[in-house]
């Protein structure tokens, strides 16, 4: 069963916010709030959604759901998690997964964490939820779902990180949603300034936003100031006055002059052979691809569970290489 659907949606402007005290955290999302793709109106949303959800529920016995676009998967997704109906959310999940690629997992990414936010009192069940099995029904089988589901999508953002971080939607994130992104050890970059550049966008754009100077950028960013790894740049990375066409990490007004003193020193002190003691142990800590599996949601999440199971395998691991290397040399000596 296909599954199409035309609407049209406005998303409201989002508002101009005051900058929080360095010392709060910014959880405000930035995400204008879609409307679910079943309209509910108070006074018609029961018999609607019963009359609604029945001929897709019984479709979904016979044969899965296909979706053929993102929006009508996610919208859709939507409106399973407020009728916080199971059978309905699982076929999504699985189409969402189907669907997912480099251009849209930011947008599914964002939808999640929106998701995470609600309130149990911000589902609209038309009747009792609807679970495949009654033992499920008092635990959080729907957090369950889509964190399976957000695991996914932080894999392909790790793999993906250098179109991901460049890509519009990136900067429309909120500030946790880019710290949480940024800390991970396994995102695939190939330069610490990637993560720099994507950090200074995001932060010009709140600036331009809420009309402020470039001299309250570490205001803006409080902890994400610290989220590119600048101990592992090159001196001429870090003491360079301009990346592209956006200035480099000394002038930027990132960092503050105590800050840029310490990385200096460090990188100065590297460069001599020597073993200096870092700002902080993060800041040496080297990113690399992750051995995290994908959850089979789908069969392209299936697949690529698959490949890296069979990849795994193939290594050999630290003390199989050091048997090998050693039953090599001593073979050589006696030959």
């Amino acid at each position: 069963m296909v599954v199409v659907v035309n609407h049209t949606r406005e998303d409201p402007e989002d508002e101009m916010q005051p900058i929080d005290p360095p010392e709060m955290m910014d959880t405000a999302s930035t995400i204008s709030e879609l409307h679910p793709i079943l309209p509910m109106k108070d006074g018609e949303k029961h018999p609607m959604m019963a009359r609604a959800y029945r001929p897709v529920i019984n479709a979904m016995k016979a044969v899965p759901l296909t979706i053929k676009d993102m929006t009508t998967a996610i919208d859709l997704l939507e409106t399973a998690v407020l009728q916080q109906n199971m059978p309905l959310m699982k076929e999504c999940v699985r189409n969402v997964d189907r669907l997912l690629n480099r251009e849209n997992v930011l947008t599914v990414f964002r939808k999640l964490g929106w998701f995470k936010r609600m309130k149990p009192t911000e589902f609209e069940p038309s009747a009792p939820p609807l679970v495949e099995d009654e033992r499920l029904r008092d635990t959080d089988w729907s957090e369950d779902i889509l964190e399976n589901l957000c695991h996914n999508c932080l894999l392909l953002i790790d793999k993906e990180a250098e179109y991901v971080l460049q890509s519009p939607e990136f900067v429309e994130l909120d500030y946790m949603e880019v710290y949480e992104l940024l800390v991970r050890d396994s995102l695939e970059v190939q330069s610490e300034m990637s993560v720099y550049v994507a950090v200074y966008d995001w932060a010009m754009v709140r600036i331009e936003q809420r009309n402020l100077g470039p001299e309250r950028m570490p205001e803006v960013l409080r902890k994400l100031r610290f989220t590119p790894r600048y101990c592992l740049m090159s001196r001429k990375e870090f003491h360079g006055k301009f990346y592209g066409v956006i200035k480099g990490p000394t002038k930027s007004g990132m960092l503050k002059p105590m800050d840029v003193q310490r990385i200096r020193y460090f990188l100065e002190e590297k460069s001599r052979g020597k073993k200096p003691q870092p700002p902080d142990q993060y800041q040496i800590r080297k990113r690399c691809p992750g051995k995290q599996i994908p959850n089979e949601l789908s069969e392209i999440s299936l697949q690529r569970h698959k490949e890296l199971i069979a990849s795994h395998k193939s290594k050999p691991s630290k003390k199989d290489t050091w048997i090998i290397n050693f039953l090599t040399c001593w073979t050589a000596v006696f030959d």
